[in-house]
């Protein structure tokens, strides 16, 4: 079955590196954490005990939250969500971030306009990607169904998430492809090109 990107009408976007420029540095995270390398770092914290987890947690989203003041916004981004919101589609934000850090974030890149705060949906409001739970989530409060819905991202998660929700995935990776994806791309730039 083809797939045509232009009748997409529900965007839900991953933040970090998707409409940022990478700017999280996991490995001081990880470092500051003690938390070993190729591991995730929430699924890490997960294994803990809940007092240890929840303290972990704590510090996790104050360094999240000192790296914003770097944040710089992806190419394109504000080109991509202006056309979006010119057709009067629904946009939405679901990170693995807090809610909190993602709003900071936004206004960082001035991109907060484009967004209800109550679509910006964190590792607090919902299971955290690759579980569907935070698209639902969002569809409920849209109080739409998942058809013509699309989920954009930069990790292998917002893909997985997408296909557990049973929606469209948009990857989007300057340095590789994901072949679960639906559509992947380089940059944003390239699917504005596919909406014009």
């Amino acid at each position: 079955m083809i797939i045509f990107m232009k009748k997409f009408s529900k965007w839900i976007f991953d933040l970090d590196g998707t409409l940022t420029q990478n700017n999280i540095d996991f490995d001081r995270i990880r470092n500051e954490l003690n938390i070993p390398k190729n591991i995730l770092i929430l699924d890490h914290l997960k294994q803990l005990p809940a007092t240890v987890a929840h303290e972990l947690q704590e510090k996790l989203a104050v360094l999240e939250h000192e790296m914003i003041s770097e944040t710089k916004i992806a190419p394109g981004a504000a080109e991509l969500l202006s056309l979006l919101q010119s057709k009067n589609f629904l946009l939405a934000i679901l990170t693995r971030n807090t809610k909190e850090n993602a709003i900071r974030t936004l206004e960082q890149i001035a991109l907060s306009a484009y967004f209800s705060w109550d679509t910006i949906i964190g590792r607090r409001e919902a299971t955290p990607k690759p579980s569907s739970d935070g698209i639902n989530l969002i569809l409920s409060k849209w109080r739409e169904n998942k058809d013509d819905c699309v989920i954009v991202g930069d990790f292998y998660l917002d893909i997985e998430s997408g296909q557990n929700a049973g929606i469209n995935t948009i990857y989007v990776n300057e340095t590789d492809n994901c072949s679960l994806a639906n559509f992947s791309f380089k940059c944003l730039g390239d699917i504005i090109e596919q909406l014009s």
